[in-house]
């Protein structure tokens, strides 16, 4: 009997545990470990939302795991998936122990300065994490380093034939930008760049052409932060024409590169792989860049974030011609992501930035313009739309834009110039509570605009958002656009008001901005108003406030 005592023992302690974290533990041990990966930190290096610390909270939501119940510690202890992050970060215990535990499995390799105190010596730990994970080179399949120009020999010293996604950021002792250091490739590591497939490449102010000579298979590029110099135009043209397979390509810095007086090859460079591509620089880069390669019609995402460049307002203007022609390469492929996105939208932001992007999110198109005023980006924009004919009557084209960045005539001129404008999105600012000078232009009557003409002529939709004043401008300026005048609106228009806040009824002090139900009637009955909509958002508790729905035809309370 006493012998028996510790085999029950064992088998109670087995069976309390399955049943304490049951139903999830009777399920097949495979789909177990899958449903438990899901719970940790992504660890995708390539991705564009993926952090260093990643492999940090990765590890420490290993442990968190381990620390429910005993037969979890037991699975995740045996189950080689859970342990091939491998992160100089860590400490050496627990880097020698997820070697181990990795089994032969394919490793992730981090090479990354974090979470280390601060008297630590980072070259000693360094060369200590090499010597460890040395012997374990051929299971490399990604690799993410931080690292100094001077010890890449020392890290790439051995052949790593899985390799196939390395993000590399060169760190310390950056050269002076007007005599960069070359970074040139041993042997072994240039046969290492040769066979990888996934590349993310921050070489600050290192000439690297020819580490980008070097790549042939690469399906995702990623160039960050490029300092002076680093290469010409012409040397990433022609990794372009040597990696055909080119599935996804970014390139950051507003002065990224530098276009050499010569072109080598004028033929532009054919990427018919290509599904997205991403480049944030100065215009006149991004204008060396788009006229010399040949995007596939069948793109699927499609981001300019341009910088116009200059030391006056004229020299900036100056870039308008770069802008436009790199645009008209494009024209074909603005419409289909246009098309396929359900339309697209104009913001205009803080600090003089512009973006016209669809609304969409899997397909489309993100244009930035930085360094310009507002007028000026929307005559930009409008120039470009005016040429096309497939723009003459754009579907689906909205404006999303700030009150306080619409009280300007030249900016309202060139908005209306656009043409094709559906929707119209104001929120009103604090600092701005008013749109006088936009109402107006909404009912014709401003300076610059001809009697006999309508602005915004296929305006659909105006939604004021975040309104705190009486809206008796509303009714003049839409009982003004309809009146009995020649040409008339194409469209009856869809008012739509949204108040961003609640509204405290006890501050007598407080403006309320609230409908009463004589305004609502006088609004709906408007020649020329389709539906009128109110309210607030749905989030906002103990708010009193009056919809009306169209759906239903009568007034609801909520």
């Amino acid at each position: 009997m006493k012998t028996q005592l510790p085999q029950r023992k064992d088998d109670l302690q087995s069976l309390f545990t399955k049943l304490s974290i049951t139903p999830i533990s009777g399920l097949p041990l495979e789909l177990l470990c899958l449903i438990l990966s899901f719970s940790l930190a992504m660890m995708d290096p390539m991705h564009e939302k993926w952090q260093y610390r990643e492999c940090w909270r990765y590890m420490a939501g290993v442990y968190k795991l381990r620390c429910v119940s005993a037969f979890w510690r037991d699975l995740i202890d045996t189950t080689p998936s859970f342990w091939t992050v491998i992160s100089l970060s860590w400490p050496q215990e627990v880097v020698k122990t997820a070697l181990t535990r990795s089994g032969t499995s394919p490793i992730i390799v981090q090479h990354f300065p974090l979470e280390l105190p601060a008297h630590a010596d980072w070259s000693a730990l360094s060369r200590e994490f090499l010597r460890i994970v040395h012997p374990h080179r051929s299971r490399w399949i990604a690799a993410v380093i931080a690292i100094p120009v001077g010890h890449l020999s020392e890290f790439f010293d051995a052949p790593t034939p899985q390799l196939h996604t390395l993000k590399l950021s060169l760190t310390g002792g950056s050269p002076r930008p007007l005599n960069p250091e070359m970074l040139s490739p041993t042997p072994t590591f240039a046969q290492v760049l040769e066979n990888l497939e996934h590349v993310h490449l921050t070489p600050r102010s290192y000439q690297f052409d020819m580490v980008l000579g070097a790549f042939t298979k690469l399906k995702s590029l990623v160039l960050a932060d490029l300092g002076p110099r680093c290469a010409t135009i012409d040397q990433i043209i022609q990794m372009m024409r040597n990696n055909p397979s080119l599935e996804s390509f970014l390139l950051t810095g507003a002065d990224a590169t530098a276009s050499s007086t010569v072109h080598e090859n004028k033929t532009r460079a054919t990427l018919l792989r290509l599904r997205a591509f991403r480049v944030e620089s100065s215009v006149i880069c991004l204008h060396d860049l788009i006229t010399r390669i040949e995007l596939p019609l069948s793109i699927d995402q499609l981001t300019f974030i341009a910088t116009a460049t200059g030391s006056s307002w004229h020299l900036r203007e100056a870039n308008f011609p770069l802008w436009l022609d790199a645009m008209r390469s494009l024209s074909l492929i603005i419409q289909r992501l246009h098309g396929e996105s359900d339309g697209s939208k104009i913001f205009l932001e803080n600090g003089g930035r512009s973006r016209w992007t669809t609304t969409g999110h899997a397909k489309g198109f993100k244009f930035q313009i930085s360094g310009l005023n507002h007028p000026l980006t929307l005559c930009w924009i409008a120039t470009f739309l005016k040429e096309q004919d497939w723009a003459i009557a754009l579907p689906n084209l909205g404006f999303v834009s700030d009150s306080a960045f619409i009280e300007e005539a030249s900016t309202l001129i060139w908005l209306d110039a656009i043409g094709t404008l559906e929707t119209i999105e104001i929120s009103i600012g604090y600092k701005n509570p008013r749109i006088d000078e936009f109402l107006g232009f909404l009912s014709g009557q401003i300076e610059g605009v001809e009697e006999e003409s309508i602005v915004f002529p296929s305006l659909r939709t105006l939604k004021i958002c975040g309104w705190e004043q009486d809206m008796y401008g509303i009714i003049d300026a839409v009982r003004q656009r309809y009146s009995n005048k020649t040409p008339r609106p194409r469209h009856q228009l869809e008012l739509d008001f949204t108040t961003s806040e609640a509204i405290q009824f006890e501050n007598l002090d407080t403006p309320k901005g609230i409908f009463t139900m004589g305004e609502v009637a006088e609004l709906r009955s408007l020649d020329g108003v389709g539906s009128v909509r109110l309210g607030c958002p749905g989030d906002l508790r103990g708010t009193l406030a009056v919809v009306w729905s169209e759906e239903e035809s009568q007034p609801a309370w909520v």
